[in-house]
């Protein structure tokens, strides 16, 4: 439909955050395994899509979910999409046609596609809601207050990190409010980024506010200090 993104990417052997890599939902759910063959070999994709369902207000009645199968081997499980698919950038619901095309994108990259089967599915009534949240610790306002700002990385990119009505919010770009996500505390100086695969570690000073921090994603790590 345009909107919700099985990712494919040269996983073999490479290293890239983890709800990117090859059969990530992309931007929401990293794959269970990494079942990618080395490039130049041909990969299958199974995916199982189940798309949304709204009402006629345009309220969603059920969220979307996929099952995906990457060279035969299990990699996502039907789960829940929390909304269309982007990286760092949560979006919420809008309601759309039940039937849109299928999508292959690529990024000027050498790659082929091939043997491409579509089978529509009967409706089934429900499902159960079993999405997992992240956990949060509670931080009250003050403690919060502590970690606003902004933050640099080496290569000079910006984080900003804002309270908005008790909850912190992290942006990479201070005048598109869409680009915020949600930073759910976790333990003191440890948040990760709603409905992605990232992680915030704080670096505290003996005050307790924030040097910096270091941004996990995967295996990689980028550490940015904070600025005035």
């Amino acid at each position: 439909m345009s909107q919700y993104e099985i990712q494919v990417l040269n996983s073999f052997e490479s290293v890239t955050y983890a709800d990117g890599q090859a059969g990530a939902v992309y931007g929401q759910y990293p794959p269970l395994v990494n079942a990618s063959m080395p490039p130049w070999s041909w990969q299958a994709y199974d995916v199982v899509f189940r798309r949304p369902r709204f009402d006629s207000n345009g309220e969603v009645l059920q969220r979307a979910r996929m099952t995906v199968f990457h060279n035969g081997i299990l990699i996502q499980d039907s789960v829940e999409l929390a909304g269309p698919t982007d990286w760092l950038h949560p979006r919420p619901y809008k309601s759309h046609p039940d039937r849109l095309p299928l999508k292959l994108q690529e990024h000027a990259s050498k790659v082929r596609f091939r043997n491409i089967w579509i089978r529509r599915l009967n409706k089934i009534s429900q499902f159960s809601p079993d999405v997992e949240e992240p956990l949060a610790h509670f931080l009250p306002e003050k403690e919060l207050l502590k970690y606003v700002g902004p933050y640099e990385f080496a290569n000079g990119i910006k984080f900003f990190v804002k309270l908005d009505q008790g909850v912190l919010l992290g942006n990479l770009n201070p005048k598109t409010k869409s680009k915020r996500v949600e930073l759910v505390p976790q333990l003191k100086g440890e948040f990760v980024l709603r409905r992605t695969a990232a992680r915030l570690v704080f670096d505290l000073g003996e005050d307790g506010i924030p040097k910096g921090f270091v941004f996990h994603i995967g295996l990689l790590q980028f550490s940015a200090r904070r600025i005035r």
